[in-house]
């Protein structure tokens, strides 16, 4: 019985435990297996990383949209109007305990319930682009070309 009561006066005294706390923390309040791709504070300022992004969200029309509270109000005005044009569901954190470092995520989409287990979760792993120096061919030397 006192193992019941010491359970129950742990809870009263330092709330309820939580399942992978930090976890839940970088990743806006889900879980790592969850989650489809992610940008960062310093990826949010590419034009790109918002293209990339509604192509995931044309793909998966079920999953939710989880924003820091930390960005800024423009950044926040375009993910907004992106997930209604989408048709979304988003959440706009308000914790001021999030992290938010350049290299900290500020948009997480993930799925609402169900873990994905996604390797590649960075919204530029997922959708490299190509440089100009790639698309060109590469000419090759007088040696190179003898020995090959």
């Amino acid at each position: 019985m006192s193992d019941e009561l010491q359970n129950h006066m742990n809870k009263g005294m330092y709330g309820t435990p939580q399942i992978n706390p930090d976890e839940r923390r970088k990743y806006l309040g889900t879980f790592r297996e969850r989650v489809d791709v992610v940008i960062t504070f310093k990826e949010l300022n590419n034009p790109e990383s918002l293209l990339d992004l509604s192509q995931e969200m044309s793909i998966h029309p079920d999953f939710r949209l989880i924003i820091n509270g930390q960005v800024d109000a423009a950044s926040l005005s375009k993910l907004v109007k992106l997930a209604n044009d989408h048709g979304i569901d988003f959440t706009a954190t308000s914790d001021h305990s999030l992290p938010n470092d350049s290299t900290d995520f500020a948009v997480v989409f993930c799925d609402k319930t169900q873990a994905i287990h996604k390797e590649k979760i960075d919204i530029f792993e997922c959708y490299p682009k190509k440089t100009e120096n790639s698309s060109q061919p590469k000419h090759r030397s007088l040696l190179e070309r003898l020995f090959d």
